[in-house]
């Protein structure tokens, strides 16, 4: 959870659609579309967010900066445009 707005838009760097530990490669999606069957959960047309957990949802956190990361645009893909930094109050 970033505190400042600074921090916020300097920390996102992707969305990827496979969990990894510390040191592990994984494919980091900066920009654009990513499919992947648990997108499914999402309904279409809502915004996502970081969760305190590094998972995406649907629901905005409830403190600090929110930033917009992706949008589902159909049932198993979204669209990664992480969005600007909104002061959650």
């Amino acid at each position: 959870l970033c505190t400042n707005a600074a921090e916020c838009q300097q920390t996102l760097l992707g969305v990827t659609t496979q969990a990894g530990a510390n040191g592990d490669a994984v494919t980091v999606i900066a920009q654009g579309r990513a499919s992947d069957s648990s997108f499914a959960r999402f309904p279409h047309g809502v915004p996502l967010f970081i969760a305190e957990n590094g998972s995406l949802t649907p629901s905005p956190p409830a403190r600090g900066y929110v930033q917009i990361v992706a949008t589902v645009i159909a049932a198993n893909e979204i669209a990664v445009l992480p969005g600007g930094t909104i002061l959650q109050e």
